[in-house]
C-alpha cells in the first residue's frame, strides 16, 4: 500500500461539510425526544431518518470521490480520454451537482407557489429527465 496522497476537490470536500452539518441536524433532531412512543412515530422520527439516509448517502458520494481520483492516477490514459467530456467543472464541483442543487432551489420556490402535488412532480420529473441525459452522454465504461 502507498502513501501516495491524492488531491481531493469539491466533490469531497462539499459533501464533507454536508456532513457536518447533517450531524449537527441529527443531534438537534435527537434531542426533540425518541422517534417512537407507544408504538407511534413522534416528531423527531422523520428529521432522524432523513439524516440517517442523507449521511449514508453523502459518505458514499465521498467514497466514489476518493475511488474516482485514485482511478484517475492509475489509469491516467484511458482517463484522459474520457474526462474531455466530463472535465466541466465550477470550483471543483462539476455542472451535474450544480443543476441539481439549482434545481432544487427551484423545487423550494415553486413549493409555495404551486403547491405539493405539482411542484414534487415536476422537481422528479426533472432529476429523472437529467439523470437519464447523463447516462447517453456517458462512455459505456464510466456507468
Amino acid at each position: 500500500m502507498s502513501s501516495q496522497r491524492f488531491p481531493l476537490g469539491g466533490g469531497f470536500y462539499v459533501p464533507a461539510v454536508l456532513s457536518l452539518i447533517t450531524v449537527v441536524y441529527l443531534i438537534s433532531a435527537i434531542q426533540i425526544g425518541p422517534p417512537m412512543k407507544d408504538g407511534n412515530m413522534t416528531a423527531s422520527f422523520f428529521p432522524m431518518a432523513t439524516a440517517v439516509i442523507m449521511l449514508i448517502a453523502l459518505v458514499c458520494a465521498m467514497v466514489q470521490e476518493v475511488k474516482r481520483k485514485k482511478g484517475m492516477k492509475t489509469e491516467e490514459g484511458t482517463e484522459q480520454e474520457s474526462s474531455a467530456l466530463f472535465s466541466k467543472s465550477y470550483a471543483g464541483i462539476s455542472l451535474g451537482a450544480i443543476g441539481v442543487v439549482l434545481l432544487t432551489a427551484g423545487y423550494l420556490l415553486a413549493f409555495d407557489m404551486i403547491g405539493y402535488i405539482v411542484s414534487t412532480f415536476s422537481y422528479v420529473l426533472l432529476l429523472i429527465c437529467r439523470r437519464m441525459q447523463v447516462l447517453s452522454a456517458t462512455p459505456s465504461m464510466c456507468r
